[in-house]
C-alpha cells in the first residue's frame, strides 16, 4: 500500500517577560494548536474489533472486514484467527494547550546562586481521530485507546544551589 506523506498545521504565540524590578527572573508563555491530517496510523485492533462489534444485521460495518478469523471461527484460539491493521493514510490529530517556562536565579549572601526551574505544559485537548470511529479527546487519559498519558498538566521544577568555592 502507497502512503503519502502527513499534512500538518502548527499556531503558535507567544510572550518572553524579564521585568527590569526582579533581575534573574525570566517567564515565557506559549500556546499552541497543532492540527495533523492524513496521520499515518492504524485504526487499532480495539476499534476495529468494537465498530464491528456495534454492526446490526442491516448495517454491517467495514472494520468487519478487517477480522480474519481461523477454520474454527475463533480469532484467538490459533494463529490463524488475527486483525488487520496496517498503517494508512486516515484520521488525524488535533493538540492544544500552553506552555510554561519559568526561571528565577539568585545570589544568597556567601553560600551561591540559588536557581529555580520550571517548565509545563496545560493541555486544552489532545483529540484523536483514528478514522474509524468518532473522535475522542484523549486529554487526562491513556491506555489501548488513547495510547500513552496525555495530562491535562505536566510539569518539571528543579531548585539547585551552586556554592560559591574559596
Amino acid at each position: 500500500q502507497n502512503l503519502n506523506p502527513e499534512k500538518g498545521t502548527t499556531k503558535t504565540i507567544g510572550a518572553v517577560i524579564q521585568p527590569s524590578f526582579l533581575p534573574g527572573f525570566s517567564l515565557s508563555v506559549d500556546y499552541f494548536d497543532i492540527k495533523l491530517r492524513q496521520a499515518i496510523q492504524g485504526f487499532g485492533a480495539d476499534a476495529i474489533l468494537n465498530e464491528c462489534g456495534a454492526s446490526t444485521a442491516g448495517n454491517i460495518s467495514p472494520a468487519c472486514a478487517l477480522i480474519k478469523r481461523d477454520p474454527a471461527g475463533s480469532l484467538w484460539l490459533t494463529s490463524n484467527g488475527y486483525v488487520v491493521d496496517t498503517p494508512t493514510n486516515v484520521g488525524g490529530l488535533r493538540t492544544s494547550g500552553i506552555e510554561v517556562n519559568g526561571n528565577y536565579s539568585r545570589m544568597v549572601d556567601s553560600i551561591g546562586t540559588v536557581s529555580f526551574n520550571l517548565v509545563g505544559t496545560l493541555l486544552d485537548k489532545y483529540e484523536t481521530d483514528n478514522g474509524l470511529t468518532e473522535v475522542y479527546d484523549c486529554k487526562g487519559l491513556y491506555g489501548p485507546t488513547c495510547g500513552g498519558p496525555a495530562p491535562k498538566w505536566r510539569h518539571k521544577a528543579r531548585i539547585s544551589l551552586n556554592t560559591l568555592s574559596d
